[in-house]
């Protein structure tokens, strides 16, 4: 019986052999050409360490960090930062507010050069105009340096643009969503980035945005009577009142 054993073992390990032997003989190896990963940490981490090591208190803002949450511009990208605030035009992000300071007493930059206003009588920043799709990086200055301009007393805002990359690379993005404002209305933001490299000296980098939002609000305005008429035996007294509603629909 013991023989009968062994046998049957030895057959079944000589089977199992060449059961593996013909699986080798089978197998197909393919070879993967070079796959690169980016980290999301990657950029994050190389924000908080400028946010470390610069001299001032700086806060920045990446690309990566400004994807998670639905802002479709600068101005609400901002609005995130503790010391910031923003003043908006009918439900949407316009003019920050940093450290309590008011509009005109903050500088705004685009990869260092001085933004102007797009309005002719204030020196305000209209950042509901740039798409965040078209920013790498949002640096934030709540302190000056010797070799910042001195007009800036609440802080700068430096806005990096996109690097041009090694290699193609394209990216497009759809998003949307209702306006509870609104009945009906609806946000809608179209993004597509195309980038390569022609040559050692020659690149590119295209960013195109398409943005659709209904906005809307109710106010209540007054209008009171002439200063003239304020004399001791008068009060001040409201001649008019009007209950507005405001329909804005914004496409860019």
């Amino acid at each position: 019986m013991k023989n009968i054993t062994l046998i049957f073992a030895a057959l079944l390990s000589v089977a199992l052999l060449q059961a593996q032997e013909e699986k080798k003989d089978s197998l197909v190896v393919t070879v993967l050409e070079e796959v690169v990963v980016d980290g999301y940490f990657g950029g994050l981490s190389k924000a908080l360490n400028q946010q470390k090591n610069n001299l001032n208190i700086t806060n920045v803002v990446t690309a990566d960090q400004a994807g998670k949450y639905p802002d479709d511009n600068v101005g609400e990208a901002l609005r995130r930062i503790s010391g910031i605030s923003v003043q908006n035009d009918q439900g949407e992000a316009r003019n920050i507010v940093m450290r309590g300071f008011g509009t005109q007493l903050n500088s705004v930059t685009l990869n260092g050069d001085r933004l102007p206003s797009a309005e002719g009588d204030n020196r305000n920043i209209q950042l509901d105009l740039i798409p965040t799709n078209m920013i790498e990086a949002i640096v934030v200055k709540k302190s000056l340096t010797a070799d910042m301009e001195g007009d800036a007393i609440g802080g700068s805002v430096n806005l990096i643009t996109r690097s041009n990359p090694n290699d193609f690379r394209a990216s497009a993005t759809i998003s949307g969503g209702g306006n509870p404002i609104r009945s009906g209305g609806y946000n809608a933001n179209y993004a597509l980035v195309i980038a390569d490299k022609l040559s050692d000296k020659w690149s590119y980098t295209l960013s195109s945005t398409i943005q659709t939002r209904d906005y809307g609000s109710d106010n209540i305005e007054f209008a009171w009577n002439d200063p003239a008429d304020w004399t001791d035996n008068e009060s001040y007294e409201i001649e008019e009142m009007d209950i507005r509603r405001y329909d804005v629909k914004r496409t860019r």
